[in-house]
């Protein structure tokens, strides 16, 4: 590794100060579009180029310092009501983002300008993934936040099914590192010509890809009919006192009355599996057994499998926690396996689930369930992927800040896993189903309709990917990469 003496011709841009003030203006701008509630897939890949600007032409710290509180301050902005916390407990999550981010470009400056090469352009990428692996596996909202999620072109996606989101996070960041090193060489060709061959040739070939992916493997198996039901009717008030039970409960009985009702038409147009969006009746723990009984009247009599999605509570409640989960009925009204939610968010007070993979007993194909923000930990449903799942079944209940964002990014696990996914979602948002290669097979936004039922026809056979082979490969190397290199770095400055 050839690293850079201090007479190189190819210095870290210097900058006056009104030069480094608008790189860094036009970073700011672009990261306000780059995720959250304003998010444009492009911003993401420009953003960067402008910081790296901007970070390269100031001493270390002084960087450093601008852009921690500054991209702290963005993330808390566009952020806002798309996660459930609230007070200082909301700021300080992206405060700590806000210090991944300054360290990957501090680290960027320190290492990347000593490296007079190509391989520069790899410090960026490698540390982005790096704290983005870190970040996703001890984030108590997992994957939310995360650069991949930025984008949405399923051609560039495809590269999910080998590197996972890794692989999108590297691509991103190595654009403006990469931009950063022709610019410093004045983007003269006889520079850059071999460095630009291999950016090129490395990104043609994740396009390449995907267009094969799609193109000639698309799914060509017979499906299944798959309906998603959200009522129409208002969750009961969880009550005060011991009066309220009552009408809770009279409350309940309406809606499971609805529900059920919706469950037999669906069968009726031809649905083999009915599910309900997560938590759609709330129930009294006393009454669980006798609604559970209707359900597996109703599921021999239809002669269908349905997902009975409840959230029960006792009069102790919250002291006693509720029970998020889904009861799973066969066609001989047979109970086959609850799945409590393993992954509920911080702010919910409902019991964690073992999160063991269980299926369906259908002949055809491999159906599991899971539920809502258990999509989000990529690792988690990893373990799905291996057991070669072919349809993931997850109700969810998306807030109204995130519901007609949240379904594509969670798609993203369809993709990696190579299971086609049916998400129904409450009546204010949009169920959605896609298959494997995160193709949107069908929605219904509940909002602007009211039909109360998706109906979807969903591959019953899904496909092995690399990364269910591979899992995390890609971060683990990226991580220890850049550790060599930072070591690599140090040693040789003492040398010189």
């Amino acid at each position: 590794m050839e690293l850079k003496k201090h007479n190189s011709k190819f210095n870290s841009p210097k900058q006056s100060v009104k030069i480094g003030l608008g790189y860094l203006i036009f970073g700011v701008v672009l990261l306000l579009f780059s995720g959250g509630k304003w998010n444009i897939p492009i911003a993401s890949w420009l953003a960067p180029v402008f910081f790296i600007r901007f970070s390269r032409g100031q001493r270390p710290l002084i960087g450093f310092i601008i852009i921690l509180p500054v991209s702290s301050l963005i993330a808390i902005i566009t952020w806002e009501g798309l996660i459930p916390v609230q007070g200082p407990p909301y700021y300080v999550i992206h405060i700590i983002g806000g210090l991944f981010t300054a360290l990957t470009y501090l680290i960027d400056r320190l290492v990347a300008t000593r490296i007079n090469n190509f391989l520069s352009t790899l410090i960026f990428p490698l540390t982005s993934v790096a704290f983005g692996f870190l970040h996703i596996s001890t984030s108590l909202y997992g994957a939310n936040g995360s650069l991949a999620l930025t984008q949405n072109n399923l051609l560039f996606l495809q590269i999910l099914s080998i590197t996972g989101m890794w692989g999108v996070i590297f691509l991103i960041t190595w654009f403006a590192s990469f931009i950063n090193w022709i610019w410093e060489r004045n983007f003269k060709f006889e520079y850059v010509r071999i460095g630009t061959i291999v950016y090129i040739g490395v990104m043609v070939s994740v396009f390449l890809f995907g267009i094969i992916r799609l193109s000639f493997f698309p799914p060509n198996s017979e499906t299944i009919r798959i309906a998603s039901i959200s009522s129409k009717l208002p969750d009961p008030d969880l009550p005060t006192n011991d009066q309220s039970w009552d009408v809770f409960k009279n409350e309940s009985y309406k809606k499971q009355t609805e529900i059920l009702a919706l469950s037999k038409k669906a069968s009726i147009v031809g649905a083999e599996i009915v599910t309900w969006r997560e938590g759609e009746i709330y129930i009294l723990k006393e009454d669980e057994t006798e609604f559970v009984k209707q359900g597996s009247k109703l599921a021999e009599m239809q002669n269908m499998f349905l997902g009975m999605s409840i959230a029960v509570f006792t009069k102790d409640f919250p002291n006693v926690l509720a029970e998020n989960k889904i009861v799973w009925i066969d066609t001989t009204g047979t109970i086959i396996f609850e799945y409590f939610k393993a992954l509920p968010t911080p702010t919910e007070k409902c019991v964690a689930g073992d999160g063991e993979v269980k299926m369906l007993n259908y002949s055809k194909s491999k159906i599991a369930s899971t539920i809502c923000f258990d999509l989000d930990f990529p690792n988690f449903i990893s373990k799905f992927g291996r057991e070669k799942i072919d349809i993931m079944l997850s109700p969810a209940n998306d807030w109204y800040a995130i519901a007609r964002i949240h379904p594509q990014q969670v798609s993203f696990r369809a993709i990696e896993n190579g299971f086609s996914l049916v998400r129904p979602n409450p009546n204010f948002g949009l169920a959605t189903a896609f298959d494997y290669q995160g193709k949107m097979i069908s929605y219904v936004d509940f909002e602007k309709t009211k039909n109360e039922i998706m109906i979807s026809d969903v591959p019953v056979k899904g496909v092995n990917t690399i990364y269910n082979i591979i899992g995390d490969f890609f971060a683990w190397i990226s991580s220890i990469g850049i550790v060599l290199i930072i070591i690599i770095v140090i040693f040789s400055k003492k040398n010189t």
